[in-house]
């Protein structure tokens, strides 16, 4: 999505271009080792494989086709694994799993995201007619505008249901409140709140903007979910994040602005005021940064080694310890660490972790290893080990390392580099 924009407004340099496509083939890689054996992708890459987030995955390549190429088997493969998961009646069911988006009371929701996703990946109208048949027949009974707004850019995929989908964007226009849209239960990825807010308000601008309906929603819209963008550049989530994207784009693709501005950007971390920026249409580009250490985290992460000096092959010793404080959140911790050069991680032993539950799942990413960490429980405190083995001599900082909850990513701590010498 990102990267389409870039080209098509030409606001980026080559090097950046070619860097953003290396980023979407790296993900492509990594998306592709979440696929369940059998069809269908979850969390781990493990069964049982995930309706929402194989119908999330479609999405995603039918997004990256337009920029890289990818194995359009994987397309195929990915919407008929959907298509042996729909029920009779056309909707799509959710069985809950721990450590896996569930969806168990939020069918119609999950029959118009599937339904969305198949359709942007290029199913045509007959393909979906079960569903959209359900979605249409119970239309009328909803009232969540999240479910409304998900039917609403599914039907403005559709051609032939533009009709339809122009009643709706009414609708949803006549319900909107003075913060936008908001879900009436969680969404479909447990976002509530701000963050529910974010996603359900941005389904609806992008909606709105596909059928080139009320300006005046969309603006509207528009300014509330600047509203909550925070200083880091993101809302809250990554489907918050992602969905807030889609809908900014598609109303500048549609309706672009070059009126002069000028504001001021309040950061506040836990409702306490960190600072404010002043910004203006010439500046809102400048990087500005404020000093937030006096602010803490309920997570907290440390890393240490025992010895910063060692010998070749001699193996280094990694210890990590996390800690929670706040109220219990559910959440998975990532820990993306950084391997220092010259250094090969022994993966014996972060097998073993997988093995005994005190990690779901581990990646070496180049010079970055990511722990899946589950839900680190308040007042237990976690640590394990593991070895790295030096390799050749070298004077090194480790790499930037950080950890964050996976559907909190606000809640992050940044670990400090260390020296290291290998003689």
């Amino acid at each position: 999505m990102v990267l389409q924009y870039l080209k098509k407004t030409g606001g980026a340099s080559p090097a950046v271009l070619m860097k953003a496509e290396d980023f979407v083939r790296q993900g492509y890689q990594r998306l592709l080792t979440f696929e369940v054996s059998g069809g269908g992708f979850s969390l781990y890459g493990r069964a049982p494989a995930n309706v929402m987030l194989t119908a999330y995955g479609l999405f995603e390549f039918a997004e990256m086709a337009n920029v890289i190429p990818i194995d359009q088997r994987i397309l195929e493969r990915t919407r008929q694994w959907l298509l042996s998961k729909r029920q009779s009646d056309g909707t799509f069911h959710e069985t809950e799993m721990p450590y896996s988006l569930r969806a168990g009371d939020h069918d119609y929701s999950l029959t118009a995201f599937v339904t969305w996703a198949m359709v942007s990946a290029g199913s045509d109208e007959a393909q979906v007619a079960p569903s959209l048949r359900y979605l249409l027949d119970a239309l009328e009974g909803q009232d969540d505008p999240y479910a409304l707004a998900l039917v609403l850019n599914t039907l403005a995929k559709l051609p032939s249901r533009l009709s339809d989908a122009r009643r709706l964007a009414r609708r949803l226009v006549g319900i909107r409140g003075p913060n936008g849209w908001a879900p009436k239960q969680r969404t479909l990825v447990f976002s509530s709140g701000d963050a529910g807010s974010v996603e359900t308000t941005s389904l609806v601008v992008l909606g709105l903007a596909a059928l080139k309906e009320d300006p005046a929603s969309i603006r509207a819209g528009v300014a509330e979910i600047l509203r909550h963008k925070e200083a880091s550049g993101i809302w809250y989530t990554t489907t918050a994040t992602v969905f807030a994207l889609k809908a900014l784009v598609a109303d500048q693709d549609w309706q672009p602005s070059a009126e002069a501005f000028t504001g001021k950007v309040r950061v506040s971390v836990d409702g306490r005021l960190a600072g404010e920026i002043a910004v203006s249409d010439k500046t809102y580009e400048v990087v500005h940064q404020l000093d937030l250490k006096e602010f803490t985290r309920p997570l907290s992460v440390r890393q240490s080694f025992d010895r910063n000096a060692l010998a070749v092959d001699d193996r280094l010793k990694a210890r990590v310890e996390l800690d929670y404080s706040g109220p219990p959140s559910g959440s998975l911790v990532l820990l993306d660490l950084g391997i220092p050069p010259g250094f090969a991680v022994q993966t014996q032993e972060l097998d073993d972790l997988v093995r005994q539950g005190t990690v779901s799942r581990y990646e070496l990413a180049g010079s970055q290893l990511i722990l899946y960490r589950p839900p680190v429980v308040p007042g237990q405190p976690v640590a394990f080990e593991y070895h790295l083995k030096a390799r050749f001599p070298v004077r090194a900082v480790t790499p930037p390392s950080k950890a964050y909850e996976y559907y909190n990513p606000a809640n992050r701590v940044e670990l400090s580099p260390v020296e290291l010498e290998v003689r």
